[in-house]
């Protein structure tokens, strides 16, 4: 077998088990559901399930999974040393991508594993902008990591809370009022010059 061919198998495998997986989610909580549950619901042998993922979380969450952990874009050098907000309208982007799986998964531990797995992601992201303007610390007696901390916060806070209401509003809405919220007290730290930047690329 080709190794295109073979390439084409196992994404056909993948998509097979996160429909399996989406489908149990609508009729029965996540507790409920086993491994045997999905590789029956995908035609598939249990040992070729485990020759994706790990365990059923590995599927929910995992770089392979339903919910998946979605490469960033570089930014431009220009603008990297700036780009303490950037993260946001990356990651409501992705979410409202996800809609349909976040629908599958509302009301069930499904989806707070989900929102737990995407905080530690966002805070990884949201701290590697951080470092790129402070290598050493910032000004203002704030530590870094106390930025970066309140700003997770924030940020999977409103990720929640849109999720529970049907993501009523557009990702660019999202982000534009999460900019609202957070250029404020970002300027009392790193100077009002940040608060100027208009372009979201930027800040």
């Amino acid at each position: 077998m080709g190794h295109l061919q073979q390439d084409r198998r196992q994404r056909r495998t993948r998509q097979a088990l996160r429909d399996a997986l989406l489908g149990l989610l609508r009729e029965r909580r996540y507790e409920a559901i086993s491994v045997q549950d999905i590789v029956e619901r995908a035609d598939v042998a249990r040992s070729t399930f485990y020759e994706h993922y790990l365990d059923k979380d590995d599927l929910l969450l995992g770089s392979q999974g339903v919910f998946t952990n979605p490469s960033q874009p570089t930014l431009p050098p220009d603008d990297a040393d700036t780009a303490i907000l950037a993260p946001a309208r990356f990651w409501f982007a992705h979410i409202a991508a996800q809609k349909p799986a976040l629908a599958a998964m509302a009301k069930d531990t499904a989806l707070k594993l989900a929102l737990e797995n995407l905080r530690e992601i966002i805070h990884e992201d949201i701290q590697k902008a951080v470092a790129a303007r402070y290598p050493q610390d910032s000004p203002a007696g704030v530590p870094a990591a106390i930025i970066v901390e309140h700003l997770t916060g924030s940020l999977i806070s409103l990720i929640a809370w849109w999720v529970a209401h049907d993501m009523a509003y557009t990702p660019e809405q999202m982000n534009d009022m999460f900019r609202r919220l957070a250029l404020p007290g970002l300027a009392a730290i790193i100077g009002a010059d940040i608060a100027a930047r208009p372009d979201d690329s930027t800040v």
